[in-house]
């Protein structure tokens, strides 16, 4: 039973408020083809939950609708606390803190919306099936994004091939999207081009 108030209009203009903040929240991966913008953190989302759609029939133990609010709500923390860039080490050294006091607010200034709060205890947790597999997209969709823009992220950011697969084959070599991680593996090493120091 919903023992969640019902929204006024003004609850939804907060909403939708927060939403074109966390659209304003750019990450470190330029948008293909031209590469000119940096991606959103609502591409980024949308990305990832389009991703887990296509994927989730090859995957049928996991729930797709769960995938889907995993994916919509994986990175709303950010809204309090920006994009942290996994090659930052200064960055990701205090993420956990940050994340963590950026998520105190969230709860307190969206406990109407249940779902959302749950959704990203959920994915932060990394304990079911479906966090999990969100996880492991979240991971592998920086070097699709990457290699659509011929790499323009990893000249920019200076980033070699070896300093990427020394934090990618940690998280992706043997998790649940390994086989198409490996699959693009294999392409970016017929692409040398792609990296700084080609």
């Amino acid at each position: 039973m919903n023992t969640t108030p019902k929204p006024d209009i003004q609850r939804i203009l907060d909403l939708q408020k927060i939403l074109v903040t966390f659209a304003g929240i750019d990450r470190k991966v330029a948008m293909p083809p031209k590469a000119e913008i940096l991606e959103s953190d609502v591409e980024h989302s949308f990305s990832i939950a389009m991703i887990c759609w296509f994927l989730a029939p090859q995957f049928p133990k996991l729930n797709a609708n769960k995938l889907l609010s995993l994916c919509l709500a994986h990175d709303f923390v950010e809204v309090y606390c920006g994009d942290t860039f996994s090659f930052d080490e200064k960055a990701v050294f205090d993420q956990q803190e940050r994340e963590r006091e950026a998520f105190a607010v969230l709860k307190k200034d969206w406990h109407d919306f249940p779902a959302l709060i749950e959704s990203i205890a959920e994915y932060e947790e990394r304990e079911t099936a479906e966090a999990k597999f969100v996880v492991t997209v979240d991971r592998l969709h920086p070097i699709l994004m990457d290699y659509l823009t011929e790499g323009r992220s990893w000249h920019n950011l200076d980033i070699t091939f070896e300093k990427l697969m020394a934090i990618k084959d940690k998280e992706l070599a043997t998790s649940e999207v390994g086989e198409y991680y490996n699959q693009l593996k294999d392409i970016l090493v017929k692409n040398p081009q792609l990296f700084p120091d080609a």
